[in-house]
């Protein structure tokens, strides 16, 4: 019998434990990714957006009253032979696309502001159990393999009473008696 434990294992807890941490370190690096990315499209929709479109309406509003000056000054101009307005009508409904694109447009970020806070508040919930993991779970985890790693060396550091080296044969087996011969 040897005098130290044969225990092989040690290693493959600390890679184990390594893997963990850095498993860890990336998920939070993710996770923290996302939350980034969710701030981003909660601020561009509940402020970047709706400032964005109402400020174009008010400039496709100006475009579509300067058409339609330019339709009545033409036509004054021209008081007693009526002149052709055909280029500004033109004018006047492209200004007039423009503008009610504009106002779909704000009215779709108003619309998709709440779902998208929805989904957003979804996710984060869903997001919890990862949390917990990461900040409890697997530093529970890496602690006991810590310890598990310590026993173990503890373990394979106990020598066997009564012998001072491994032996690196087998035990030889005893003969066993012979049984006695009768007389």
């Amino acid at each position: 019998m040897s005098d130290r434990a044969n225990v092989r294992s040690v290693a493959a807890l600390a890679q184990a434990k390594a893997a963990l941490l850095e498993f860890v370190a990336i998920a939070q690096a993710a996770r923290a990714s996302v939350d980034g990315e969710v701030r981003h499209v909660t601020d561009y929709l509940r402020m970047d957006r709706p400032a964005y479109w109402k400020h174009e309406i008010r400039a496709r509003e100006s475009a579509v009253t300067q058409c339609k000056l330019e339709i009545q000054r033409k036509k004054l101009i021209a008081a007693p032979e009526p002149a052709s307005t055909v280029f500004e009508e033109r004018q006047l409904r492209k200004a007039q696309a423009r503008l009610d694109s504009a106002r779909e447009r704000l009215a779709a970020v108003h619309r998709w502001q709440p779902v998208w806070e929805k989904e957003a508040a979804a996710a984060k919930s869903m997001m919890r159990g990862l949390d917990e993991a990461l900040s409890n779970d697997i530093p529970r985890a890496v602690s006991k393999l810590e310890r598990m790693m310590l026993a173990l060396e503890a373990y394979a550091a106990v020598k066997t009473p009564g012998h001072a080296e491994p032996r690196d044969a087998p035990p030889e087996v005893a003969e066993a008696p012979k049984p006695e011969e009768a007389p």
